[in-house]
């Protein structure tokens, strides 16, 4: 019998000579059992060969480590033999294939899957859990712990009459480190194998700026931002979308922590409802997600080009902010940052402090309540629009809105954040925000207004009284003084929004980013790991 061979994909037909006994006769029968000439499955980089049990059953045996749930198959049929369902992806098993010619001869044949072959090499054990290699395209062998993994040992298993050099010990064996083995046979035959084991204690951060669902015009219901938040959470279902910070690790841009930089909704005027109507779906789905707030969320140093009762107030040609009536405004706003807290702290953050001003001896009303949190071993510095930003006292009376109201030093707040990181925060990995940038000098008179509370517009934004820091008076010494204490941190990097404009600022020892609008669906991804801090940052649209 006369056979040739010619290879596809994923099989090899092999052309078969010999026809059935029904097929002679005219009559369409039985395909005999070399109709398939053999079977595959792929199982973590080898493939693992089918045995013939009889005419219409096959069987393949796979490592006991096997627990997918899905398999890709290769095979060889003779010749003019087709095959049914096509068996690249065997989803489920025992599966039944049938084979058929172009004469109508038939043959059903059953491929079942087993876990009975001995796993032989080295495996990590953790949580009461055996963790086994896969296998990279260069044949390396990378075991991969979980996150929570605790107290791991190595072990490994040889076929009999085998000897391993050198003998696998964990202790000199660092993470992310490649290690040889060579394992020698009771032949004398050697096979080296290189493995690395790595902690999959990465996760993936958002962080977007100015949201602004209902300001400028825009609408008032947010089904806009609420799209772009089903987009940022419909990454976790996206794996084709992900960094690699290890080969064969791969990390999906989905989110475990998202974080807003301010200006989340309208003019100074937050709501609660619609903030937990177009955020809370993050919170739903496990998501935590912090908010602080930006210069729209709260009351401006005045209000200079607005009419007040339908005419423009002479003196000042404006009317001031901070305003006892104004500050429930603020109040409202505070309330809504705490819920986004709150929130979070169900999932997994914990808030560390937050700096008020009784703290210190003071009960003013304005509080700014700038606030650090942790997650997954990581600290974050949240200042609000500004770390500087100034307490205050509204004003009051039938006049309150022709007279400004009285700042308050916040220099204490900054003394007990330096003092915090050098005795203990320091050693954490640490993530900085804020609304305004510390490097923009271009947008809106540039970083140097805004860091002096000067929220307003025209003359009397310009007014001294709104800075009222005795240690860093000018927008340089700020700057410097917040460039010592970022340095202080472990692994730093900053984020801020306000500009709606991106931007990357390289400092000493950290990188700022300014995100872009979030209308537009810029946000940043950053590829965190428990321990160090932030790993690699990118831009990314929605």
């Amino acid at each position: 019998m006369s056979i040739s061979k010619y290879l596809t994909f994923f099989g090899v037909a092999i052309f078969l000579m010999g026809c059935s006994d029904n097929e002679r006769n005219g009559v369409p029968g039985t395909l005999p059992g070399n109709s398939l000439l053999s079977f595959s499955v792929l199982y973590n980089g080898s493939y693992y060969p089918a045995q013939q049990d009889s005419e219409t059953a096959w069987h393949a045996s796979l490592p006991s480590t096997a627990t997918d749930t899905a398999y890709y198959a290769r095979y060889e049929v003779a010749e003019g033999i087709h095959i049914t369902p096509h068996p690249n992806m065997l989803l489920s098993y025992p599966r039944t294939f049938t084979l058929n010619d172009d004469q109508g001869n038939s043959l059903d044949v059953t491929i079942s899957i087993d876990n009975d072959l001995p796993y032989y090499g080295l495996w990590l054990t953790a949580n009461e859990t055996n963790h086994y290699p896969n296998i990279l395209p260069n044949q390396e062998r990378l075991i991969i712990l979980p996150a929570d993994a605790t107290n791991p040992t190595l072990n490994y298993l040889l076929p009999e009459g085998s000897t391993i050099s050198p003998a696998p010990d964990l202790s000199n064996w660092p993470e992310n480190t490649d290690k040889e083995f060579t394992i020698t046979d009771s032949q004398g035959i050697s096979t080296t194998t290189t493995y690395r084991w790595v902690r999959n204690n990465y996760f993936t951060m958002i962080v977007f700026g100015d949201p602004e669902y209902d300001m400028r015009g825009l609408s008032g219901d947010g089904r806009e931002i609420k799209e772009l938040i089903n987009q940022i959470i419909d990454l976790k279902n996206n794996t084709n979308l992900y960094f690699e910070p290890v080969e064969g690790l791969r990390v999906d841009y989905g989110p475990e922590l998202v974080l807003c930089l301010g200006d989340i909704d309208s003019d100074a005027n937050s709501n609660m409802d619609k903030f937990m109507s177009v955020f809370g779906a993050l919170y739903d789905n496990g998501i935590p997600f912090v908010t602080i707030y930006g210069n729209h969320d709260w009351s401006t140093y005045n209000w200079w080009d607005t009419a007040d009762n339908g005419f423009t107030l002479i003196l000042d040609n404006g009317n001031y902010g901070f305003t006892s009536g104004e500050e429930s405004n603020n109040e409202r706003t505070l309330a809504l940052v705490d819920r986004s807290i709150e929130e979070s702290q169900k999932l997994g953050v914990t808030l560390e402090r937050k700096f008020l001003s009784t703290d210190y001896g003071h009960n003013y009303e304005g509080e700014v309540s700038p606030f650090v949190f942790s997650f997954r071993g990581i600290r974050f510095y949240c200042g609000q629009t500004y770390w500087f930003q100034q307490w205050y006292t509204p004003t009051s009376g039938l006049l309150g809105k022709l007279r400004p109201a009285t700042f308050h030093c916040t220099d204490e707040i900054m003394e007990e954040l330096e003092n915090k990181i050098e005795n203990e925060w320091g050693k954490d990995p640490a993530v900085w925000i804020q609304h305004y940038p510390m490097s923009d000098t271009q947008t809106d008179g540039g970083s140097s207004m805004w860091w002096h509370n000067r929220q307003g517009f025209g003359p009397e934004a310009n007014d001294p009284n709104a800075n009222q820091s005795v240690k860093w008076p000018t927008y340089e010494d700020k700057v410097t003084q917040m460039m010592n204490v970022i340095n202080k941190t472990k692994n730093p990097i900053f984020f801020a929004g306000h500009t709606h404009q991106v931007a990357t600022h390289k400092h000493a020892t950290f990188t700022e980013y300014i995100t872009p609008y979030f209308r537009n669906k810029g946000i940043y991804v950053v590829l965190m790991k428990e321990g160090e801090g932030a790993i690699e940052t990118i831009q990314y649209s929605l």
